[in-house]
Formats: C-alpha cells, structure tokens, sequence
C-alpha cells in the first residue's frame, strides 16, 4: 500500500507505518525510519538507504520485531539493479543471524529470503558477490534447520525459588509460585534479562503478602542472574565477587555490517581494574566509546555514573591542534559545567610534569605521550567513577608507564570513593601490573575472570598469545625493496644527516643537539627515549619533513624510496575516510607517483636564491643588475637523466630537464642539479625524485583492484573490507593495517615506523615482528614497547633531551646484493606483461668503434640527441663493469 496508486491511500500507509515501526522500540533504528519508509515508496532511495543501514551501530538486542523493518528493505535491496547494493544486502542479513540473541529469530523470514539469496548464489556474474551469497545462504540455512532455543523450564525456576527462599517456601501458594516460575522462564526464552522488567513483572506478586521489599530487593537480581546464567550456559563471569555493583547489564554491540557484541553481560565493580582482552576488530575500543557516550543499554546514566574516556587523538586536528593545554581543558563541556578553578587545572597538570613552556605550547607541538597526559589530566579533573583507558602506554616512556601503573593502583584502593577502571592494552606487563580482573571478548561475547593476564592465561591456554609477541598462525608479507643504481651492498648508506641542530618556531631552546646518523638496508634500528626528547623530530629531519641550516647536512640516495608512517597513523587516512582502502590506493598512488610523500617535503626557506640568466643558449649566473633584469625562472621539471660528467664515487650525479617560466617545452634544457638548487627549487627536485623513485617502484605492480587486494590480504585486511568498506568505518586496527599496506605499496628501502604498537593487537604485532625479519630493507622503529623493538631491531638509537647516544650492533657484516639477478618481464598498471631485453655492457674495443661513428656523425651534422644519450649510457655501463671486475678480486664485496 505504501506504492498505491492512490495519493491519500499512499499517505495513509506512511502514517500506518511509521506507527507501527515505532512499536518495535528499538532506538538505534527510530532516527532511521523516515528514511526507510521512504526508501520502500521509492525504489530510487534503496542503495543509499541500504548503505545507511550497514553503518548504523546496534547497542540494543535485534529481536523480530526490529527484523520486519528491516527485512523487506534488504529484500529490496537484493533485487536491486547495482551489484554493490546487493553485496550490502547480503552482508547484512548474513550477519542479523549473528546479530540476533538466537537464530530462530530470522525464521519467519527465511522463506521470502532464501530464493533471493540461492538466485544470486547461482545466477550473478561477480564472482566475488557470489562468494558472499555462498556464505550468506549457509548461515541462513543453519538457521533454518536450527530447533527451538533452549528454554528454561518452570520447573527449574521453581527450583531455583525454593533455594533462595526456603523460610518463606511453605508460606507461598503453589498458583503463585509457578506463576512467577512461568514469568521467568518466558522472559529468560525472550532473552530478556533487564532488572526494572523484571522488578514490575515479579515483585507485585510477592510482596507484600509473602515477602517483604527489602526481601524481594534481594531475591529479584538474584533470580534474574541464576537465569541468565542458565541461559547463556558456559559463557557467564566469575560472580561471586565481593564489593559494590557499578552497573550490571545485558547488552548488544554491533554494525550492521558487523556483529561485535550479542546479548552479552557487562558487571563491574567498584575499585576494580579491567583488562578488556580480545583479538583485534572484536569491538573493544568501540565498547569503551559506546559506554562514554552513553549508548549501551542498561548502563547507568552520566548524571549517575560519570565516565571519563581517554583515547589517542588528542589534538590532531583543528583547532584543538592550535589550542594550548588549558585552552584545551576548559574546552571540554563536563569541566566547564563543573566551573573548576583555573588554579586547581594547573596544578593538576604540574602534577603530572607540565611546566610553563608546555603549558604555553600548541598541542599540535607536544609529543604523542604528553598528549596522552592531558587526557588523563582532564580524566582526573572530572572525579570520574569510572576510568576509560585505550591504549594508555603506547606514547609513554619507561617512567611515565611506572607512574601511569602507580596511578591506576592508587585510584582503585582510594578509601573515600575508589575509581574503576577499563583498560585496552597490548602491553602485557602493564596489564599484569594494574588488573584485578579480565574481562575477555569471545564469540560475540564478555567473560569476566578473576585475577591478572597470567591467572587469565593459566585458566585459558588458548590465550597466550597475550603473553607472547609470536604469531605462528598469521605473518604480514612485505614487499622485498628493488634494486638501487650504484648500490652493491647492503651496508652502503642511503639516508645520512650530519650535525643537525634544530628549534622549532616557537620555542627558544634547540630539540636536537648536533645529531648525525646514516641509514642503510641493514639498518634494524630502535630509537628511544623519554618522552619529547627529540626522537619523532630528529627522524622528521632525516626523511625531510623539516628543513635544516647552517652546517647541518641531510642526504639520501636519489632513488632511494622511504615509507614513514607517523606516530598518529590515521593522520594518511584521515582526509579520505568516505573513500573504500582500495579507493584510496587509487587516489594516491595514481599517476606513478606517491601523494602522501609529496606533501611531507620540508620547504626550501634556508636557500638563499642565485638567479641565473641564459646567454646564447648557455646557463650562466647573473653578475648585475643588468643580467638579473634577464634571469630565467623555472616552471616545472619534466625528466631526470645522468650527468655527462664523471661520477664522483658513492654519487651519481644528475641533470634535470627545466621548461622555463614564459616559456614553451620545446625550449627546456638539462640544468645539473646544484643549479636548480641554487636557484632555489629544491623542492622541486625532491618532487621529481620522488616521482622517479616511485616509478622504479611500481614496475611488476600494476595499480588494479585484484592486485590491491592480494597486497591489504598480506597484512590481514580481507577483500571485503578493502573494495566495501569505507575507511571511516574500519575499526582503529584495520584503520592502520590499510596504512602499513599504502606504506608498503612501492616496495620502500628503507622503513620507519613511529609507534607501530599503538593499535595493533597482540597477534598483529607478532605477524608485523615476523614480517619486519623477512624484510629485505632497512628499518627504523619508534616505540616505548621494549618487547617490540627486543624482537625487531638490534642497534639503539637513545635520545636524551635532544642528544643522542648510539647503542648495539653498529658495525655488522655486510651482505653483497645480487646485481646479476635482473627481472625477466613486468606488469603495467593495466595488467600487460612486458619481456626485458637485458643486454651486455659494451666492451672498451666496441666503445672506440662507436666513437669514431659518433665523430663522424657530428661532423656530418646527422648526430641526434638521442644518439648522444644512447652512447653515454653505454659509456657508463662499460666503464661501471670494467671497475667492478678489477676491483672484485681485491675488495670482493663493495661497501658503503
């Protein structure tokens, strides 16, 4: 009826429906229904409503009446046109079945669902929407042959009365008891398990002519949980603890694309420390986040239980980025509602170690660990009952995690009103440190145990990859690093920064001290240090992110490619969240180029510009007035070649072809690189050898979807999220397995990883550790995680208030690359296989032939540029080789 033909009949059903959708009281569904009523009038509106539907975040339990909103919209959605709107559809009714407290819930939908689902299975050409209606058809089918759930029978509860009030047993009437026992039996198959239901369906009928309020205040929770427990059967906590209860509820946590959590308990105590542990993706920091925000059903109210919530992020972005710490505080609405004193917020944050020159400072300059600081500062000020921590050590050094330790201890044995707390970690000492409880995610599911991640793991021994950084199961698959001109080994360095001496804008005292370090393939490198002690800084200088002056030196191998992945990882992805991982791979890496890593390029603000002018054809520098009147300015570089003089060694020199500004391309020439330096376009031959550099390291990856896939699959993102999922949804793990997957995409040489542990689960980090070991390329890792640098790296780099001390295997053996081996073809980025015709280096004899030619030509006037090209390479060629083979019995391998 909502498609009659009829006007008045059409707004009739609108309104009949909206009605009824309202009965099914399901509130993450009621912002909703507008649109899926309108999607159902206008077939036009269902693959936009559809891709509503897969994002909306289920907090209470989907029962039927939730389902028959939602079903004909997915129906819908399955004879749908566009192929994507399908894929939806389907993901979404495979994982309502997951979704629902039991699967017999979808069986009044099964026969209008199963043809759709078998139709596609068998009839779509998309192989991979065919996969997903294989899986989808299976888990319908399993709930179509499912029997019943297992209800709890009257008898039972009868039982369980008669234990918990044996005095007043022989008082009640038989009718009255094994009504209740029906009450509760019918709820417990409901699965419903709220307090306040069961209070007003209960209590009426035993108080006061059986049992007292007092009484019945006792039994109702006690009931309520001896039947949920004999529900849910194995999957119940250790509740016979001790202390007051904080909340105690029954809950659903979910996509709909995306089951996390189903009908789950929550109880917590009051002064307890929580390890909240689970495999990555299983919804742990989305349940932090959903409590924070008040969007967990049955959880107490912030106006009863306050809830303070620290996550990374602080301070990334605008404006918060540009705001100092007490701006930042006072900022927030729950402190400004408590009008604290500005005395007491900074006192507060010199208690943690802030002193005038960081409380003046933008956040935006403050190191990752002092960010995380000012969350907790803010925690603290707002006397919260229950502390939310995720990740709370992976910007924290040595010291400040004791400390953060002692703190945490500290607020939960606080005699006036102790503090609980719920930790995310990947940190297993920290967690052994500071829980009294775990709090386990499995199958949907929370367990609660008693004791710490070693109690955990004793009573578990299928968890104790929480214990180790070992994943036997899974490795992340690296790209080996290609080859390098003039590089014969791996110790030759590539990456060298002499005498740095850096300040930033804003501050009057230097970050770094005099640092120099080289970089080679060899390189397994951990660099520490307290935290803003100058390690995210100095590493920035090295890649070129900041510029440097005075006798400061930075330099790198021309065609040497370098993957930095920054201490906030989503700040890559953080501009792209409505694109799919597969998208923005597209986005950035088009063209045969890296957008990411031409925006991290430090401008040239030190170079003091020469202008040059041309004088019959010829580059000169202008001595006057008069010829700076005629000075060229470059426009833009088109190519990159060898220069046509002798290559100093370890060097190669190059030239650059400029088209000049006012000018056309056809008049561009080849300027040697210090030229167009001192001209002051350093920046510009950083694009170009970027853009080289990434084009060396696309050949035999060509830029397609299959390819992409295969690539996230090696560092565990399954298709499905990497060509469906929009980045804005992936959780925080998938978030930074799509970032380590971009960073990886042009096979780099050399590696660097700042805080690589902060979002990754225990098993993530032994499949990265495990991968980094296979890598054939240099590494560079930042983190307080002395467990991940132990198995990664094996030299130090300790920094010290901007010193820096090195430590470990500085001089190791070097390893002679295999020149010889040369690939046989490659693939472009449209899929096509190309032979390489490798052929052998001319001799010296052949060179003094082809030389006379060439004489001969010039002085006929035939020579061609492309003539002098040819023969120059082949000049280099031979005269490499010829080196190569006198050197090799003397020196054997080449070093740097």
């Amino acid at each position: 009826m909502l498609n009659d033909v009829k006007k008045d009949v059409c707004e009739a059903a609108r309104d009949t429906a909206k009605v009824l959708f309202e009965c099914a009281q399901n509130k993450d569904l009621d912002p909703y229904l507008e649109t899926i009523i309108s999607a159902l009038m206008d077939q036009d509106a269902i693959p936009a409503c559809v891709n509503q539907l897969s994002e909306i975040v289920f907090v209470q339990t989907v029962e039927t009446q939730a389902l028959s909103i939602v079903m004909p919209l997915i129906i819908r959605g399955l004879k749908d046109r566009d192929e994507r709107t399908k894929r939806r559809a389907l993901i979404i009714a495979d994982n309502m079945c997951k979704l629902v407290p039991d699967v017999t819930e979808m069986q009044p939908f099964l026969p209008s669902l199963m043809p759709l689902v078998r139709k596609l299975m068998e009839h779509i050409s998309d192989p991979e929407v065919r996969s997903v209606a294989t899986r989808c058809l299976a888990t319908l089918e399993v709930a179509d042959k499912a029997d019943r759930r297992h209800f709890i029978s009257t008898k039972s509860v009868m039982r369980m009365l008669q234990e918990k009030i044996p005095e007043a047993w022989f008082c009640l009437s038989f009718f009255v008891v094994e009504y209740v026992a029906l009450l509760c039996a019918s709820m417990s198959a409901c699965r419903s398990f709220e307090y306040a239901e069961w209070w007003h369906c209960i209590m009426p009928y035993l108080s006061p002519h059986f049992l007292t309020i007092e009484e019945c205040e006792d039994l109702v929770p006690d009931l309520l949980e001896s039947c949920y427990d004999a529900a849910e059967g194995d999957d119940v906590e250790d509740s016979d603890e001790e202390g007051e209860d904080l909340c105690n509820c029954v809950f659903t946590l979910g996509y709909g694309a995306s089951t996390l959590l189903n009908n789950t308990r929550l109880h917590l105590k009051r002064g307890k420390c929580y390890g909240l542990c689970g495999p990555n993706d299983c919804g742990k920091s989305t349940l932090l986040r959903a409590i924070n925000n008040e969007q967990v059903d049955g959880f107490p109210p912030k106006s009863e239980l306050v809830t303070a919530f620290v996550e990374h992020g602080i301070g990334e972005k605008e404006p918060e980025c540009e705001w100092t710490p007490l701006e930042y505080i006072f900022a927030d609405e729950t402190i400004q509602a408590m009008q604290i004193p500005k005395k007491k917020v900074v006192a507060a944050m010199r208690s943690l170690g802030f002193d005038n020159l960081k409380l003046k400072s933008e956040i935006g300059h403050l190191s990752g660990g002092w960010k995380m600081k000012l969350g907790l500062v803010r925690a603290m000020l707002m006397c919260a009952d229950i502390l939310l921590l995720d990740e709370p050590t992976g910007h924290l050094d040595v010291a400040n995690v004791a400390w953060l330790a002692e703190y945490i201890l500290g607020l939960g044995k606080d005699s006036t009103r102790p503090v609980t707390t719920i930790v995310v970690s990947h940190d297993t000492g920290f967690l052994d440190k500071v829980c009294t409880n775990v709090i386990n995610v499995k199958q949907r599911k929370l367990k609660t145990f008693r004791g710490n991640v070693t109690d955990f793991v004793r009573r578990c021994p299928e968890a104790k990859s929480y214990l180790t950084l070992t994943d036997e199961r899974q490795r992340f698959v690296l790209p080996e690093p290609g080859m390098l001109e003039g590089v014969k080994s791996k110790g030759k360095k590539l990456l060298k920064m002499h005498n740095v001496t850096y300040t930033y804008p804003a501050n009057d005292t230097p970050t770094l001290f005099d640092v120099s370090i080289e970089v080679s393939l060899l390189s397994r490198v951990a660099v520490i240090g307290p935290n803003g002690a100058g390690k995210s800084t100095m590493i920035k200088a090295l890649v070129g992110e900041l510029p440097v002056s005075g006798r400061a030196t930075v330099w790198k191998h021309p065609n040497v490619r370098i993957s930095y992945v920054a201490q906030h990882a989503f700040h890559h992805v953080e501009d792209h969240l409505d694109k799919t991982p597969i998208q923005y791979f597209l986005w950035r890496f088009a063209g045969g180029e890296d957008r990411e890593a031409l925006n991290f390029k430090a401008e040239d603000v030190n170079l003091v510009k020469k202008p040059y002018w041309l004088n019959d054809g010829v580059l000169g520098r202008c001595k006057d007035d008069k010829e700076k009147q005629k000075a060229v300015e470059p426009e833009l570089i088109l190519n990159r070649r060898k220069a046509r003089i002798k290559m100093s060694i370890g060097e190669a020199k190059y030239e650059y072809q400029v088209k000049w500004r006012f000018s056309s391309a056809e008049n561009a020439m080849w300027v040697p690189r210090e030229v167009v330096v001192e001209m002051g376009h350093l920046r510009m031959v950083q694009r170009e050898d970027e853009k080289q550099a990434a084009a060396h390291g696309l050949v035999s990856r060509p830029l397609t979807q299959p390819q992409i896939e295969e690539h996230l699959a090696g560092f565990g993102l399954d298709a499905s999220f990497a060509s469906h999922t929009r980045i804005g949804v992936l959780s925080g793990g998938q978030k930074v397995k799509v970032v380590l997957g971009a960073s990886m995409w042009l096979s780099p040489h050399i590696l660097i990883l700042d805080e690589p542990t902060n979002y990754l689960d225990r098993d993530s980090l032994g499949a990265l550790a495990a991968g980094l070991k296979e890598f054939g390329g240099g590494v560079i890792v930042i983190s307080h995680n002395r467990e991940f640098c132990h198995a990664v790296c094996d030299e130090r780099w300790v920094m010290d208030a901007g010193h820096l001390m090195r430590e470990g295997e500085l001089d190791k053996a070097d390893v002679k690359l295999d020149i010889a081996a040369k690939p046989d073809e490659y693939i472009d980025e449209f899929g096509n296989v190309h032979k390489f015709d490798h052929k052998k280096a001319a001799t010296e004899k052949e060179l003094k032939r082809l030389k006379k030619q060439k004489d001969l030509a010039r002085k006929r006037g035939v020579l061609q540029e492309e003539d002098e090209d040819e023969w120059w390479d082949k000049l280099q060629q031979a005269t490499h080789a010829s080196s190569a083979q006198a050197a090799a019995p003397e020196t054997g391998a080449a070093g740097g």
